[in-house]
């Protein structure tokens, strides 16, 4: 075969449709993956989301109520141990934006930031994304985040956000399952997943049973880190991470079921109006 001829023939194939992807070719799959929610690909976030949305996206409020206390006091003083003082994490609390279902239940006692993992994971996000430092004890804004504020600018203060989040942010941190990235890495193929099938609700097996259609090596990876020869763990990790502590935490999703159940299809998920708002797709 003529060298040029095998270019233009894999070219082809990389951009054919696959049905196991969704519709997706090869070459789009490759840039969810190694480059998730970027321009050029299928899964794209909006360059000015409403504020009405933004509003309604629990970790992303929290993130803002954080930044406004450190503006209002001009610090947030941290405990010997680096973690936010209780006068600070119990303001924040108070607002209600995301109720921790067992503090709720009194089953636990919002003594430190860990025993509240969405207000631990959002401020490290922020820390990891530059939006806000640690010197001395203390909590401090960045100029990238001062410049935002007098910009007016929350659709990239959110993108910033959202991105160190999904790219940067280790989403293994919060359970007891092995590390699994794969979940945190594909996590772009399933929010394309939601925009085709999410507008009523599912079961989150339907979703990990398609993900594991479009990436067939998974069950063998999984066996290795696990030991085990079945893939249940998979699907109760993929919804906890995915679902339970992203896509609830953004807003994206909402459910019906028993909370924390992992039996089949006893809690299940669609997309809300910010899922639409947030994303563009192909």
């Amino acid at each position: 075969m003529n060298p040029n001829d095998f270019f233009a023939d894999k070219i082809l194939r990389n951009s054919m449709p696959i049905d196991d992807f969704m519709g997706l070719s090869p070459s789009e799959m490759n840039t969810l993956l190694y480059y998730p929610f970027s321009d050029g690909g299928a899964v794209r976030i909006r360059k000015d989301i409403p504020d009405e949305a933004l509003n309604s996206i629990p970790i992303f409020r929290l993130a803002e109520t954080l930044i406004a206390i450190i503006k209002r006091e001009g610090f947030v003083k941290l405990t010997s141990l680096g973690l936010m003082n209780k006068k600070t994490l119990h303001e924040l609390y108070d607002h209600k934006i995301s109720p921790d279902y067992m503090i709720e239940k009194g089953l636990m006692k919002l003594h430190r930031e860990v025993y509240w993992n969405i207000m631990s994971n959002c401020r490290e996000t922020l820390t990891m994304a530059g939006l806000i430092r640690k010197s001395k004890g203390k909590l401090f804004l960045t100029v990238l985040t001062k410049k935002l504020l007098e910009n007016g600018n929350r659709s990239e203060l959110f993108r910033l956000f959202f991105l160190t989040f999904t790219r940067k942010f280790d989403w293994s941190i919060n359970d007891g399952y092995s590390e699994m990235h794969m979940i945190q890495q594909n996590a772009a193929f399933p929010i394309y997943m939601l925009h085709k099938c999410g507008h009523e609700f599912r079961s989150p097996l339907f979703y990990a049973h398609k993900l594991l259609t479009a990436y067939p090596t998974i069950p063998k990876i999984i066996r290795v880190l696990d030991g085990e020869e079945d893939i249940k763990s998979f699907y109760r990790c993929f919804q906890t991470r995915f679902f339970e502590r992203f896509t609830e935490w953004f807003g994206l999703t909402e459910s019906i079921g028993e909370l924390y159940s992992f039996q089949d299809e006893t809690r299940q998920f669609k997309t809300t109006t910010v899922f639409d708002v947030v994303f563009q797709f192909d």
